[in-house]
């Protein structure tokens, strides 16, 4: 009998981790952020001010599509011990994919939204490449691998993986990169990533573990969502529920206020103590804890502020060398003689070549259009801005037979 006993109660205990392996997803986004937070108290201040323009914001722009997509610059570092987490270019090209897919509003399963939730849910118009350009100027695929001597970068000391002289690997400019590391972690995390007031440090970036990396058969984790996820955090979303109660949750307004995070697949609706009538709560959203297959949608507002985001806080990624619309080693070379000051601009920008021939230059703006033309060869350009509006144009740059193509914000 008592031994009996003595099974019944370690016999939960045993199996318990087993459970949570399955079942919890698990972001460490929210404590990496706090700690940030309490080291320097300045942070907390700036997260207050990009919620507080975006609430100013949100009336004008919520139903407008801009026609303007945002283009993120992505290195993938693989860090591995174990063979089976050296993840091949096709998974990785597949998590690009899903990223695409998700922020765009592309998904398959986008017909799973809710009716209730269809009105508000949004293609925030963000793209993801990965790099064709390195911080060298060189040409890569935008993926790196280290074969490491750490089994699992040890819970509290996660960043780790970000540094090559504890077993990880450095961050290429975080100011020009997404840089997404994936490598095995400790205590069943799954991911966490920095939100926007860290842009420029070297831990800047998202974290994803190889298990819940790009599209896979092993479920629930294995559509790619816990880097949409993370990338969600990476530009500026919190959880969608609170951690203060029902008076505030993640600070967006089209997003059901909700008590705590839903796992599994949960039936529609779900209610819970904040949200007790209508249609509940939605658990379908990126930014829930729900399996890969039971989410499906951003709103309007969370479009709004991640695209404040890219065009403040991490706007110098748009204006990335990471990513040109050049080939071949020569092509790169000849990209590297233009120079464009200032970037972003407001009142003009100054162009100047290095031993190119130039044929003709363009400016063209998000909706395709030729608004300023100079043909002729020179060494230098200036170009008056201060009547165009605010947003992001392209320079096509024609000389020799090719064009070269650069990005310019006007702000």
């Amino acid at each position: 009998m008592k031994k009996n006993y003595l099974i019944g109660l370690l016999l939960p205990l045993l199996l318990s981790p087993q459970v949570e392996a399955q079942h919890t997803r698990k972001c460490l986004t929210a404590e990496k952020n706090e700690v940030m937070q309490q080291q320097n108290p300045s942070l907390k201040i700036k997260r207050e001010n990009l919620f507080n323009e975006v609430a100013r914001t949100y009336d004008s722009h919520r139903l407008q599509k801009t026609n303007a997509t945002l283009v993120i610059p992505v290195v993938v570092h693989i860090v591995y011990k174990d063979i089976k987490d050296s993840l091949s270019e096709e998974r990785i090209r597949s998590q690009i994919n899903v990223l695409n897919e998700d922020f765009k509003r592309l998904n398959a399963d986008k017909n799973k939204t809710p009716t209730a939730f269809k009105s508000v849910a949004a293609d925030c118009e963000i793209e993801f490449k990965l790099a064709n350009v390195d911080p060298n100027g060189n040409p890569t695929k935008g993926i790196t691998y280290r074969k490491t001597y750490v089994k699992e970068f040890p819970e509290d000391e996660e960043d780790d993986i970000k540094f090559y002289y504890y077993g990880g690997t450095d961050a290429w400019n975080p100011n020009h990169y997404l840089n997404i590391w994936v490598g095995r972690l400790e205590g069943n995390t799954l991911g966490y990533a920095y939100f926007p007031e860290a842009h420029g440090d070297d831990i800047d970036g998202v974290v994803i573990s190889p298990d819940a990396f790009g599209v896979h058969n092993k479920s629930p984790y294995n559509l790619g969502r816990t880097a949409t996820h993370e990338v969600g955090h990476y530009l500026g979303l919190e959880h969608i529920w609170g951690n203060v109660g029902c008076s505030k949750d993640d600070g967006i307004s089209d997003t059901p206020l909700q008590y705590e995070e839903n796992y599994d697949c949960p039936s529609f609706p779900k209610k819970d103590n904040c949200t007790s009538t209508g249609n509940g709560v939605m658990f379908m959203n990126y930014m829930d804890y729900t399996n890969d297959a039971c989410m499906n949608l951003f709103t309007l507002e969370q479009k709004n502020l991640m695209r404040t985001v890219l065009t403040g806080t991490r706007k110098s990624l748009l204006t990335s060398p990471g990513i040109e619309a050049v080939s071949g080693v020569k092509n790169m070379e000849e990209m590297n003689n233009i120079s464009i000051y200032p970037n972003p601009a407001k009142e003009s920008i100054s162009i100047s070549f290095k031993d190119l021939y130039i044929d003709e230059i363009n400016l063209i703006n998000s909706l395709g259009e030729i608004i300023y033309k100079e043909k002729g060869n020179r060494e230098e350009l200036h170009i008056p801005c201060s009547n165009y509006p605010k947003g992001i144009y392209t320079i096509n740059i024609l000389t020799n037979d090719k064009t070269l193509v650069k990005k310019l914000i006007i702000e």
